[in-house]
């Protein structure tokens, strides 16, 4: 029997994908994968063709050993975990939120994803045909055509939610909705982070239940999510190029030392450190 992927996560890191432009379709083929705990900033609708996954956000999970198409809103942390004794094939594609926008009631009903974070469908054969070729169209187009994209993935939106209304998915609703627009928030603010307290006047919660909730949907408590979140962009930007100073700043600390002290605590090594490691490597595959 093949044993088990592993849920190893390092540093109970909170991982963000990017995207470039307002979209981006991507097909990754893996022998087994560990994606821990990661949010989107986007849309993301995948499109798995083979191996066996388990996909967890909050108390909601789904495992799958056949096609699956999903499609996930925009700052819902999440994992999904590959196993080892299959081929993971999957496309999937990230649409900014700004590229929903240019669609139409008439196109896609929203309403039926008001409080959802998640639809999912197993797509019958012809639905899965179907789906393959809107990816493979994707993946042609150049990463500026949003025309062609905003007239695609509605098509793939429709073919998922014909799917749910066959028996073959179903759409799953937030347990809280009203913490999607903090997720969002804090994504948003990072420089600046809002306060529980002042979240929590701005929705109209208590403070007890704010922060029940946003551990039922997170998975994670406030202040570990918030530093989860901001260590990781504070890896990107180092990634960037960006100084020490630029990158504490945009992550919402006050001094300079502050940030070093937490990023050491959560990465194990100092920025600099970091910093020295990269240009070590780079130099290293440049020679």
């Amino acid at each position: 029997m093949v044993p088990k992927y592993s849920y190893l996560e390092q540093n109970g890191e909170l991982s963000e994908r990017p995207v470039q432009g307002l979209y981006s379709c991507i097909q990754y083929v893996s022998a087994g994968r560990v994606n821990a705990l990661h949010y989107h900033a986007s849309y993301s609708a995948t499109l798995m063709l083979s191996g066996r996954i388990d996909f967890s956000h909050g108390s909601f999970s789904i495992y799958s050993d056949v096609p699956t198409a999903m499609l996930l809103m925009p700052f819902m942390p999440h994992s999904d975990h590959a196993w080892e004794d299959t081929e993971y094939r999957r496309y999937v594609l990230y649409a900014k939120p700004e590229l929903m926008e240019r669609f139409t009631p008439q196109i896609v009903d929203f309403e039926r994803l008001a409080g959802a974070n998640l639809v999912w469908a197993k797509p019958c054969p012809e639905a899965l045909q179907r789906l393959k070729l809107l990816m493979q169209q994707f993946e042609l187009l150049p990463g500026n055509d949003n025309n062609s994209a905003a007239l695609l993935l509605p098509i793939f939106m429709q073919i998922l939610l014909s799917e749910v209304d066959a028996g073959r998915g179903e759409i799953v609703k937030m347990p809280h909705p009203y913490i999607s627009s903090v997720l969002r928030e804090l994504a948003e603010r990072m420089e600046a982070p809002p306060t529980i307290d002042d979240v929590c006047r701005r929705v109209g919660v208590g403070r007890s239940k704010l922060q029940r909730d946003f551990k039922a949907v997170t998975g994670m408590p406030w202040h570990r999510y918030l530093t989860a979140i901001r260590m990781k962009r504070a890896h990107e930007l180092l990634l960037e190029g960006k100084s020490i100073l630029h990158t504490s700043m945009a992550c919402g600390y006050s001094t300079e030392s502050h940030f070093i002290m937490a990023f050491r605590k959560f990465y194990g090594e100092t920025p600099g450190e970091m910093i020295g490691q990269i240009k070590e490597m780079t130099g290293t595959l440049k020679e």
